[in-house]
């Protein structure tokens, strides 16, 4: 007879043929009172209460040391004094029936394990102190299917240039017990943690220039369990001088649709300036002669400008500055260029004042501001001609 507290009872082809009886005198007859081959469908994390029997056939009394083995390590526990795989001795009388209860303990799914579908073998075994001769009982409890995600690795918060595309990877694991297939959405949030009104989560948005989208799929279908696939989350921002935008990530197995998982990641505008100014002829305007009272003199050398940044800017260039004997005027002070963008030919005009001492040497240092910010300088060596 057996009693079980959860599962279904399958009956599978006996594992082994159960000790005939034998009363001959002095010789053992113990025999349990059910066949092997049981299995028994238990859902992971559950005790399962069992009850078997064994009876003495034989003519003469005998004492069992009765045992009980897990052949996956499950632990099992009885309301003995003794460990079950150890065993404990039970005096049995002839024709006496005696019960053995115990209870199973399946684990928890842990890291894919144990698999759905899975048998795992216990065995109950009685030894005869009359001969020695061993009886056994054997039968196994098969896993339920169990559902589970968990995403292992995501990154909260990333920058991304103006107009500029970028790949954040997340990766997902299937901590169920069976193959499974993986889905991964979007949906853009509020600063205050609640959906934006009117979204849903899907594997593609467009909110307020950004685009969102989820790409590699394939890698979290058919996962096995404990499988893991990295999928990659594809952000497109709006070419704007600044922006912000806040993503909720949810993530389920196929098989379970209501047991989502969440994280929340966020991308923002990164704005870049720079500026570089070169002069077009390091040696042009090096020497340059005075002016005298009957002949003004200078030299012009040319600047070019880049806006090595990552948005369109103004650019403001100042003398920064330059010989007390000397004269410099630039032909423009401020340029608006786009991003990348490059203008030649902007006039640098040095003038040495009169009576200025021969060999004379100095610098001039021209800087490149935006909003008032200064981001680059460039200097220029200059030396008064005979």
């Amino acid at each position: 007879i057996i009693l079980f507290s959860t599962s279904i009872l399958v009956t599978i082809e006996p594992l082994e043929n159960q000790i005939s009886n034998n009363s001959s005198e002095n010789t053992s007859a113990l025999s349990f009172g059910s066949s092997s081959g049981s299995n028994f469908i238990i859902e992971p994390g559950v005790g399962t209460n069992i009850l078997v029997n064994i009876t003495n056939h034989a003519l003469i009394p005998d004492t069992a040391n009765v045992s009980i083995i897990s052949s996956s390590g499950w632990n099992v526990v009885w309301p003995r004094n003794s460990v079950p795989s150890i065993g404990e001795d039970i005096p049995i009388s002839s024709n006496e029936l005696v019960w053995i209860q115990f209870r199973v303990d399946v684990p928890f799914v842990e890291n894919g394990a144990p698999l759905a579908g899975s048998k795992h073998f216990i065995s109950v075994k009685a030894i005869s102190q009359n001969d020695g001769f061993e009886s056994f009982w054997n039968f196994t409890i098969e896993v339920t299917a169990v559902s589970g995600i968990s995403i292992d690795s995501h990154q909260n918060f990333a920058s991304i240039e103006p107009g500029e595309k970028m790949l954040l990877p997340v990766t997902l694991r299937n901590i169920g017990n069976h193959n499974a297939n993986l889905v991964i959405k979007v949906q853009p949030m509020l600063d205050s943690g609640l959906p934006v009104e009117g979204t849903i989560p899907d594997q593609s948005l467009t909110y307020e220039g950004w685009s969102v989208g989820t790409f590699d799929l394939y890698k979290i279908e058919n996962l096995p369990a404990n499988g893991s696939g990295v999928v990659l989350i594809e952000y497109a921002a709006p070419y704007d001088e600044s922006g912000e935008i806040n993503i909720r990530i949810s993530a389920f197995n196929e098989f379970e649709p209501l047991e989502i998982i969440t994280v929340n990641q966020s991308a923002i505008i990164n704005r870049i300036r720079g500026v570089d100014i070169n002069f077009d002829d390091e040696k042009l305007c090096q020497s340059i002669r005075p002016s005298n009272s009957i002949d003004s003199h200078s030299c012009v050398e040319n600047l070019s400008v880049t806006n090595t940044g990552n948005y369109d800017d103004e650019i403001e260039l100042q003398v920064l500055s330059n010989p007390i004997w000397s004269n410099v005027k630039l032909s423009t002070s401020t340029i608006s260029l786009a991003k990348g963008q490059n203008v030649n030919n902007i006039d640098v005009e040095i003038e040495i004042i009169n009576g200025t001492m021969a060999r004379t040497n100095g610098e001039i240092t021209i800087g490149a501001f935006i909003e008032g910010n200064l981001i680059e300088i460039e200097k220029y060596p200059i030396t008064v001609d005979s």
